[in-house]
């Protein structure tokens, strides 16, 4: 059994070494003529995992990195001989060694033209570079590849900004974005390289997006890009748009490339290079759109008490002022306000009902424009624009008003008691243009003005006002003194009937607080006036307002009740005075006493007297109720 065993084992081993001979002349005839003296040693290109050979991933571009399957010795700088290149103008400066890795670097980066193009050959015949094991390296032109995968470190912030928006008034929807960056040429020259595109969407409002536009690079290769958006609401570009209807005075887009992995088709979004853009949103003065944040305004406004003034009296150097509040204005939007040129113009004598008679506009001592005749035909006049100008410089003062404050020529107008009609009234109208209703300086820019008005207006001498006389009992809380109110009107108080001697306290207003005691009985009157108009004094006649204290009545109950038995049930009281007051207590319906209902002991009655003037006063007695007799 053992030499048949042999004999197997002897045949089988037989076998096996002309099987592994018959394999190795296979695999011989299978290999190039200069593989069957040569080995390269370098690791396989296996795309499909990123795995190559020979790569250069540096951020310069400069460094070749070659990976093979034998471990290579230690060495710095080593010898350069047998090594060449080629595809690119770079130059071996030097040649390192670790591991299973050598890296070649280079004296200047590889080119974008030259990315795909480089080749790596290392001659054993003519160098000495040894493998760890002792064996030489042998290979020609075996291709140089960048295969880096994008990251976001390669993308840096060049320039970025909207260019000036044309569309800057609410809603916006039309904006034109741009966005600068730079690419790191290790990516640039990446074979799993593909042009990055803008992420750029609205912030509010429909809070759309865009992904589909691709940056420019510029020169082709120099990884610097640059892309421009036309952002509309409608179906040529992004949809979106920022609504009319709130009180924003800006919004904001937001915009960031990213890139498509030509590796596995993955995204890259580089957040980090998110840039957020403000843009106007801006309204007309007028606070349109609603809502708005300007308020045209004059002072003083319509019908204010200054502008009143009585028929017959002089009219002396009015003046309106501008008193708008811009939009926008840099205390209500602080990172972009509204500081772009405004315009404002005064227009005297616009008013469509009966004017005042002969007023004028003095624009100088000695110039008067009469835009009202003596019997009051009116003339409208046109007053100059003013350019209004704010403070563009960043610190402080920024987005104030450089530009004084327009105001209207001083208004002058002649009283006369013979032309002069309650109720006329002159009209001053205030234009405005701003940003979003230029002034285009033709003779129809007020077609596209803002506007709001005010007047002076004549009123007639006002009625007496209507008495509120106050009537209160000695020991009371004194009350204020009043009128009847009329809005807008100004009340004064006097405490003699001459009108010399103001009132203590006299306030202006239709209630007087008095300082008369309550008491003893008194009566006191004041007088008041109504003035319309305010300072410009149209002034009622006095009307009486007289607070009295009234005298409490003296009341009695004399004289002694007689005593009752508990089984009383019937005694009339008497003895209070003056007649026809009230007794109550215990027991008491009217004038009787019930001793039944009060119990036996002493019970107090109470009678009570109010005079016509409403004063009441009390007085007491007593009475005993006695227990019934024990029978």
């Amino acid at each position: 059994m053992a030499t048949s065993t042999s004999s197997t084992s002897g045949i089988k081993s037989a076998l096996n070494k002309k099987a592994r001979k018959i394999l190795s002349l296979l695999t011989i005839a299978s290999l190039p003529l200069a593989s069957l003296f040569s080995q390269s040693f370098l690791i396989v290109d296996v795309p499909s995992t990123n795995t190559y050979a020979i790569t250069f991933t540096d951020l310069g571009q400069k460094t070749l990195v070659l990976t093979f399957i034998k471990a290579v010795p230690l060495g710095l700088n080593i010898s350069k001989v047998g090594w060449s290149l080629s595809g690119t103008a770079a130059t071996i400066s030097q040649i390192n060694s670790a591991g299973f890795s050598v890296q070649i670097i280079l004296n200047g980066p590889i080119a974008f033209a030259e990315k795909t193009g480089v080749k790596v050959s290392y001659s054993k015949a003519v160098g000495s570079f040894l493998m760890s094991d002792g064996s030489k390296p042998d290979f020609t032109n075996i291709s140089a590849v960048n295969n880096w995968r994008p990251l976001a470190a390669d993308f840096s912030s060049g320039t970025y900004g909207t260019v000036p928006p044309i569309d800057i008034c609410a809603p916006v929807q039309n904006i034109v974005a741009e966005q600068n960056i730079m690419i790191e040429a290790r990516l640039r020259n990446s074979k799993w390289y593909t042009p990055p595109i803008i992420y750029l969407r609205w912030i509010s409002g429909n809070d759309a997006t865009t992904s589909n536009i691709i940056y420019v690079e510029n020169p082709v290769g120099s990884g610097i890009f640059k892309v421009t958006v036309h952002m509309t609401d409608g179906p040529s570009g992004m949809p979106g748009g920022y609504p009319g209807n709130t009180s924003n005075c800006t919004w904001k887009i937001q915009m960031f490339p990213y890139i498509v992995d030509g590796f596995d088709n993955s995204y890259l979004f580089v957040t980090d290079n998110t840039k957020t853009e403000t843009i106007p949103n801006y309204k007309l003065d007028d606070g349109t759109p609603v809502i708005g944040t300007g308020v045209l305004g004059i002072h003083l406004p319509i019908d204010d008490p200054l502008t009143l003034y009585c028929v017959g009296k002089t009219i002396n150097n009015f003046i309106f002022d501008d008193v708008t509040k811009f939009d926008c204005n840099s205390t209500i939007e602080l990172e972009l306000p509204n500081i772009r040129p405004r315009y404002v113009q005064f227009v005297y004598s616009t008013q469509t009902t009966p004017s005042i008679p002969h007023t004028g506009l003095i624009r100088a001592p000695g110039d008067t424009i009469w835009i009202t005749d003596p019997v009051g035909n009116p003339t409208t006049f046109e007053g100059p624009i003013v350019n209004y100008v704010f403070n563009t410089t960043v610190g402080v003062g920024y987005g104030s008003l450089i530009t004084p404050r327009a105001t209207t020529y001083p208004i002058y107008h002649e009283g006369s008691l013979l032309t002069d009609v309650s109720g006329d009234v002159i009209e001053v109208t205030m234009r405005y243009w701003g940003p979003c209703n230029p002034y285009d300086g033709t003779v129809f820019a007020f077609l596209n003005a803002v506007k709001t008005t005010s007047r002076l207006r004549l009123i007639p001498t006002p009625p007496a006002p209507i008495a509120n006389d106050k009537n209160i009992c000695v020991n009371d809380v004194v009350p204020s003194l009043s009128v009847t109110n009329v809005a807008g009107a100004t009340y004064n108080w006097y405490k003699d009937v001459t009108l010399l001697l103001t009132a203590p306290g006299s306030n202006n207003t239709n209630i007087y607080t008095t300082t008369i005691p309550n008491t003893p009985a008194s009566s006191t009157t004041f007088y008041v006036t109504r003035t319309d108009g305010a300072v410009n004094g149209c002034v009622s006649p006095a009307t009486p307002v007289t607070l009295t204290v009234n005298a409490l009545p003296v009341v009695t109950f004399g004289g002694t009740l007689t005593a009752q038995c508990l089984s009383s049930t019937t005694y009339v009281l008497s003895g209070g005075l003056p007649a026809g007051g009230t007794y109550s207590g215990p027991g008491v319906t009217g004038t009787n006493f019930d001793a039944s209902v009060a119990g036996t002991g002493t019970k107090t009655i109470t009678y009570s007297y109010s005079n016509a003037n409403g004063c009441t006063s009390i007085a007491t007695n007593t009475i005993v109720v006695n227990a019934n007799p024990t029978l």
